[in-house]
C-alpha cells in the first residue's frame, strides 16, 4: 500500500491509502485496518480522523487457485500527523473616536508566521498583535502557520463608532473663523443625512454626507440671526437620530 500525500500531514487533512495487488484471482477480498481494527474494504481507504503514529495495513484474501498462503498482509504505514496551531480570539472588538486598539489573540503551537487580512487599518498585518484603527467596521481574519506548514484561522470584527461633537453656535460672518457649522467625526459615519429647519418648520438645508458643512445660507442668501433646528440620521441602526438646535450669530 501507499499513502497520498506521503509523509507527515496536518491534523484533519485527508490521506488516501491505496493497495496494489498481483496474482490474486478474479474476486480478491481486501480490508483496511487501523491499529488492527477494520476500517475499510476494497483497495482504497480515505482517512480524515488520523492521529499521530496511527498504523495502517491492508489484508488480502486471494481467490486464485492454489494460492499459498491464501491471506497475506501488506506493508505497514505509520502515519505522522502534525498538530494544527490553536487560536483563541474574541470575535468582536471596538474602536471609538479613532483610538486604535490592539488585537490580542491567544495562539499556541510552534508558529512561523502571522498574517492579518485585510491589511487596511492595521499598523503591521504580519505580527501577532497589531494595532487596529479602521475607518469603518471591518472583519479581519488571522491566518497562523506553524513551522510544519499547518494552518489555523480565526476572525474578529472591529466595530467603529464616533462620538459626534455638534456645535450649538457658529458665526457665518465671512471673517474666516467659525464660518461654517462643523460637526466633528460626522465625516466617518456611513449614510449620514443632515437636515435643518427654521422655527416655523421650513426646510432650509439637506445634505447626504457632510462634505460641505452648512454655511448659514438658504437659497444663496444668509439666514437671519436665530436658532435653527437640525436632524441628523445615519445608516447605523444602533445610532439614534440626533436632534437639537444651532444658533446662528453674525
Amino acid at each position: 500500500i501507499s499513502a497520498m500525500p506521503g509523509g507527515p500531514v496536518c491534523q484533519g487533512m485527508p490521506v488516501t491509502y491505496t493497495a496494489v495487488v498481483q496474482n490474486v484471482g478474479a474476486t480478491p477480498q481486501l480490508n483496511g485496518y487501523k491499529h488492527n481494527i477494520q476500517v475499510a474494504t476494497g483497495d482504497s481507504y480515505i482517512a480524515t480522523d488520523l492521529s499521530d503514529n496511527d498504523k495502517i495495513i491492508c489484508s488480502l484474501t486471494s481467490s486464485a487457485n492454489c494460492s499459498t498462503p491464501a491471506v497475506v498482509t501488506s506493508n505497514q504505514i505509520t502515519q505522522s500527523i502534525s498538530p494544527l496551531p490553536a487560536i483563541t480570539l474574541n470575535p468582536q472588538a471596538f474602536v471609538v473616536n479613532n483610538n486604535a486598539i490592539r488585537l490580542t489573540p491567544e495562539v499556541s503551537g510552534n508558529i512561523s508566521s502571522f498574517l492579518w487580512t485585510p491589511a487596511s487599518g492595521l499598523d503591521d498585518p504580519t505580527i501577532k498583535e497589531p494595532l487596529a484603527n479602521p475607518i469603518t467596521k471591518t472583519k479581519y481574519q488571522l491566518t497562523v502557520t506553524s513551522t510544519t506548514g499547518c494552518i489555523a484561522v480565526a476572525d474578529v470584527t472591529v466595530n467603529v463608532s464616533y462620538n459626534l461633537i455638534v456645535p450649538n453656535t457658529f458665526t457665518p460672518n465671512s471673517d474666516g473663523v467659525n464660518d461654517t457649522w462643523n460637526i466633528t467625526n460626522l465625516q466617518y459615519m456611513n449614510g449620514v443625512t443632515v437636515d435643518i429647519y427654521n422655527r416655523w418648520g421650513r426646510h432650509l438645508y439637506h445634505s447626504v454626507g457632510y462634505t460641505m458643512p452648512w454655511d448659514g445660507t438658504y437659497q444663496g442668501k444668509p439666514v437671519p440671526i436665530g436658532s435653527y433646528y437640525y436632524l441628523i440620521n445615519t445608516s447605523d441602526k444602533t445610532t439614534k437620530p440626533l436632534v437639537g438646535y444651532v444658533l446662528v450669530v453674525r
